[in-house]
């Protein structure tokens, strides 16, 4: 292993110091939230719920059934009762954190509604009491022969309404709760405990100590008389040993104490005197006094036995509503279950509103009343029903209360699809209260092309704290006739539209697991297998395994109080742990293989990394973890990514991430194309969580080994900030006339120049550098910037941070880079030309200035595309780029671009000064491209604050590229407490003239780039993360038509695999595609 800089303390620190930033950042995690902010107290997304279940007679029919009669035949378990009984558990078990839940029935002697728990976050604490409600409306529900009791009695669906309705707006109530008033207790009060534990030396003997302290001890030994001239004070050390009893006439005086004692004692009766003599003993002890060495305090939270937070049913003679009118964020919903009409229903005995025409007009007088906001709480109060077995009459009439309540209606007929109805209901509601789950996708990608039918879905679920969970998922791709297709393990349609089925089984997973990130997936097999965790134990240190005894509770970051218990969570969470990989892409990689019969059955690798600080290698083949790195970076603050995770901070900011960033492969060939490879060595950086880059050298996967770690900050690396670009692999000079292999990445990212809005500035303070270094052992091989003290060759023009990768051309196909082209957040297009003499005199051109201030602060976070075209007699480089303010997707104030630049330099062309916007044609509207300008562009929606968020793909003259829109509502319709998912677009534009459409997404939030996958049999499809492009769709949705020649069917035919944004823009068009000098 090799650590690259040499670190000074102040370096040191201002390596650590990215978990705890004095500056938070604005990043695209803000279109996963609401704007209210994460530390308001008051607002939060919360959902409140009453549900209110049928507790009448008919409930003990099974499916057929009349009136009160038990069913008793052989599916007596199907009672209608049992059947909600089971559902409203199950859905119990799944709810969602920010759902809270309250149960009503019909009360059973008929006269209206009884709420049998207030409505209450669904805790360990909490689910006893939702167990004894349901428990005590179907206390048979084990037995076929009951007796009586529960469910009983009528419908009185308005009345029940009502009362539910009542307590939900704080209203006036018709039942009694006792003199507790329904009170429950929701979380206990807690108070610390702490025991102190000393660890001493060795003792010394000393003449005396303090017994009572715990540094002394004493050793005892016999008794020892004292001369008669001699006394001690009576105690542990000194007694009295007393003579016997001397008798004397009672008529004398008493005799005095003689000499030979020590002391004497009288005693004397009525007719009897006596004395006695007594001596002093004294023990012997040696004393032994010992010195502390430590001293560990174990501190816990136990139960007091008191409450510290109770809900309640009433206030007084009214019900205490659960809605808390200064938030403006809560939802609120009451959903009503039934399986029947109403009977033994008084509307007119409700009091909330004028009931006279029957119980289901009540019905809707109630749901209008609490749908709006002007009620008696100020805020609007949505009712769903959800039937069993109802008819059509019955059920158009739940509809049409629903539907003046704002909500949703179902209907079932057996277990499943009663429990399917409740589900469906309160993912209506938690969707209010939620952000969104939104996956990454990636697809494998191996040296070897057969048999690559699999796909990797990397999957995270913004959650309101800094920590996300994710997990990673395999799915089947099939393409055929232009497109793709996911199945999953058992062969089924992995997809309903954009989403996974909630019957999809993924690969590796025991169940069903769906789009549900905690189920399923590489995070499953942690049950079933061991994690093999390793840790860098210092910056750049070799890796060990780890174990916890390794560390003291200062090197996990906790406390010296933390008790074993705590360290033990730790470890279980460090062991079993999937955090979100917001922006790691999963890469393949073949490690050779085996033959079963006739068949070669490949060994293959994924390696993703997450937010939580690690990165995995899954065997493709079962799912199950081969390792897991950590760097010391993170370890060193183990309670902040486990126990300790820290809230979302003031506008919904992040205060962790860990490594964020995608990992890039270099796989040296076995002997044959089927053997393990010789090496295999990978390497990834931390994005927003530092300012590190790693090489890993994983040839044996089971025991990775750190080769080196570059660190910002120090040494030939003082410009490189947070670590966004992905490295690529690539073969350089070495100045006699052979190759060595590098690493090449961008300067990365500056966030006190770009997060939070920041305006355009002169120069940035990180960032503003490329770094060519060794791939084996991370020593700088070339490096260029604006500071000439800290590059090898100075460039005045780089003034900004490029976190966009670079693109390595080799324009002789000798597997030597030649050029690289990148851009930066100034909206500079740069190109380094290599050069492969002796004097190793590379350079750097500056070759389009595209930014400004104000609206045309363009920012370049992705790596440009380079196409190579044949102009006739002429060669060309169009460089493609589309700019984007990655950080804050949000914005509307930059009108944002794509631009294409022809760059014939490379090939003979005279040089030319840097381009402006000006020497660009402008092709929005239609224009034709003026072919003696360098270029053109194509404005975005700047109406709508589209802007591109990833690099683009160009094939066969065709650049297609994905974007984002905000879609920002006026100011008098924005709702602080909505997520604003915005609109995603994909663009398919000719890369000569500039022609092309928009096509709609399905899918909302920011959309991934463009995959396309080529198929054995030629097709090609175009996968947006979960969304198939279908070659048909046309007219401004997902697919082909439009401008800009052929369809996606056209795009060019090869095996089966993806293309990288270097893949796709670098191979050359085949002699017979070349077409004549007509455009650029």
């Amino acid at each position: 292993m090799k650590l690259v800089n040499r670190y000074t303390p102040v370096a040191f620190f201002a390596a650590l110091a990215v978990l705890c930033p004095a500056k938070l950042w604005a990043e695209d995690i803000e279109v996963y939230y609401s704007e209210v902010l994460s530390d308001d107290s008051v607002n939060k997304n919360i959902a409140n719920v009453m549900i209110m279940l049928d507790t009448s007679g008919s409930m003990r029919n099974c499916e057929t059934g009349s009136g009160s009669n038990w069913c008793t035949n052989s599916d007596w378990r199907e009672r209608r009762i049992n059947l909600l009984h089971d559902a409203v558990e199950t859905i119990l078990d799944d709810a969602d954190e920010n759902v809270r839940i309250g149960l009503g029935r019909f009360n059973n002697d008929s006269d209206g509604g009884y709420i049998m728990l207030p409505v209450m976050p669904v805790t360990e604490k909490t689910r006893p009491y939702f167990d004894s409600a349901l428990n005590s409306i179907n206390p048979s529900r084990n037995v076929r022969y009951p007796d009586g009791g529960m469910p009983s009695g009528g419908t009185p669906t308005s009345q029940a309404y009502e009362e539910m309705a009542q307590y939900m707006l704080g209203g006036s109530r018709n039942e009694n709760y006792g003199t507790s008033g329904g009170r429950y207790c929701i979380k206990d009060e807690y108070e610390e405990q702490c025991t102190t534990e000393y660890e001493y030396s060795g003792g010394q003997p000393v003449d005396f100590c303090d017994v009572d302290e715990a540094t002394c001890s004493a050793s005892y030994g016999g008794w020892n008389t004292l001369p008669a001239n001699q006394s001690c004070a009576v105690g542990d050390l000194c007694q009295i040993a007393w003579g016997g009893w001397i008798e004397y006439p009672w008529w004398s005086s008493a005799p005095a104490c003689p000499s030979s004692a020590a002391i004497c004692e009288y005693d004397r009766g009525l007719f009897y005197r006596a004395y006695r003599k007594g001596l002093y003993q004294q023990r012997e002890v040696v004393y032994t006094e010992s010195e502390v060495l430590s001293e560990v305090t174990y501190c816990e939270m136990v139960p007091t036995g008191d409450c510290a937070e109770y809900v309640q049913i009433t206030n007084g003679q009214n019900y205490q509503s659960p809605i808390v009118e200064a938030n403006q964020c809560e939802s609120n919903h009451i959903i009503l279950f039934t399986d029947g009409a109403p009977s033994g229903d008084s509307p007119g005995s409700v009091d909330l509103v004028s009931c006279r025409n029957g119980s289901y007009d009540c019905q809707v007088r109630i749901a209008r009343h609490l749908n709006r906001e002007n009620n008696s709480v100020g805020r609007e109060i949505k009712t769903h029903n959800i039937g069993l077995y109802m008819g059509s009459d019955t059920l158009a009439n739940m509809q049409s209360v629903s539907a003046a309540g704002g909500g949703s209606t179902y209907n079932s007929d057996n277990a499943e699809s009663l429990l399917l109805a409740f589900q469906s209901t309160l993912d209506l509601i938690a969707d209010e209260a939620n952000t969104m789950v939104s996956p990454g996708v990636a697809v494998s990608q191996s040296q070897r092309f057969q048999h690559l039918d699999e796909m990797y879905f990397s999957l995270f679920k913004p959650m309101q704290s800094s920590f996300w969970n994710g997990n990673l998922k395999r799915y089947r791709v099939e393409v055929e006739d232009g497109e793709a297709a996911f199945y999953d393990a058992a062969g089924n349609d992995a997809m309903t539209g954009t989403s996974f089925a909630s019957t999809a089984r993924s690969w590796w997973s025991r169940t069903a697991d769906g789009s549900d990130v905690m189920l399923g997936g590489a995070r499953d097999r942690l049950d079933t297998t061991a994690r093999r965790l390793f840790y860098s134990p210092s910056l750049g240190a070799d890796l060990q395994r780890f174990d916890l005894d390794d560390f003291t509770n200062a090197e996990l970051f906790l406390p010296d109080s933390a008790t074993d218990a705590i360290r033990g969570n730790v470890e279980r969470e460090l062991l079993n742990m999937w955090g979100d990989p917001l922006h790691s892409r999963p890469i393949m990689v073949n490690y050779g293989g085996t033959y079963v019969g006739d068949e070669f059955v490949e060994d293959n690798i994924v390696f993703v990394s997450t937010n939580a600080g690690m990165l995995h290698a899954i065997d493709t083949s079962n799912g199950d973890e081969k390792f897991a790195f950590m760097p010391y970076e993170f370890i060193s603050k183990a309670s902040r990514y486990t126990v300790d995770r820290p809230s979302l901070a003031g506008g919904n900011k992040r205060q962790t991430y860990g490594l964020d960033g995608t990992w890039t492969a270099w796989r040296q060939s076995g002997a044959t194309l089927e053997d393990a490879p010789s090496k295999v060595m990978i390497y990834g950086g931390m994005r927003r969580g530092g300012n590190s880059y790693f090489a890993l050298n994983v040839t044996d996967v089971t025991s990775p080994e750190l080769a080196w770690q570059i660190t910002g900050g120090a040494g030939d690396f003082v410009d490189l900030g947070q670590t966004w670009s992905t490295p690529k692999v690539s073969r350089f000079p070495d100045g006699d006339g052979g190759s060595i292999p590098v690493v090449i990445f961008g300067g990365g990212y500056s966030p006190a120049d770009h997060d939070d809005h920041q305006s355009r500035r002169s120069t940035d303070a990180k960032g503003n550098a490329i770094y060519v270094v060794h791939a084996e052992t991370g020593e700088l091989v070339w490096s260029a910037g604006s500071r000439t003290a800290n590059v090898v060759t100075a460039v005045s023009s780089m003034t900004h941070s490029i976190p966009g990768s670079i693109a390595v051309v080799d324009s002789d196909s000798d597997a030597v880079a030649d050029h690289l082209y990148f851009a930066d957040l100034g909206g500079h297009l740069f190109r380094a030309d290599i050069d492969e003499s002796e004097a190793k005199a590379h350079s750097v051109t500056l070759l389009a200035s595209l930014g400004g201030s104000g609206e045309n602060h363009r920012r370049f976070y992705e790596q440009p595309t380079v196409s190579y075209v044949r102009d006739g007699a002429y060669s060309s480089y169009f460089v493609s780029l589309a700019s984007g303010y990655r950080a804050h997707p949000l914005d509307v104030e930059t009108q944002d671009a794509l631009f294409v630049l022809r760059d014939r330099q490379p090939f003979g062309g005279g040089a030319k000064p840097a381009a402006t916007v000006s020497d660009f044609s402008d092709v929005t509207t239609g224009a034709t491209v003026d072919t003696t300008k360098r270029g053109w562009y194509l404005k975005l929606d700047k109406e709508e604050g589209e802007k591109s968020l990833s690099s683009p793909a160009v094939l066969n003259y065709e650049i297609l590229f994905t974007t984002y829109s905000p879609s920002t509502p006026s100011d008098d319709q924005r709702d602080p407490c909505s997520v604003n998912y915005g609109q995603s677009y994909l663009h398919r534009v000719n890369l000569k003239t500039g022609e092309g459409e928009r096509y709609t997404l399905v899918q909302p939030g920011l959309p991934p780039g463009v995959t396309v996958l080529f198929g054995e049999n030629g097709d090609t499809a175009i996968v947006i993360g979960t969304e198939v492009v279908k070659p048909e769709d046309n007219g401004g949705t997902v697919g082909g038509g439009g401008g800009g020649g052929g369809t996606f069917r056209d795009l060019r035919h090869g095996r089966w695999m993806q293309l990288s944004p270097d893949d796709a823009g670098a191979i050359k068009l085949p002699v017979d595609e070349e077409e004549g000098d007509d455009g650029l």
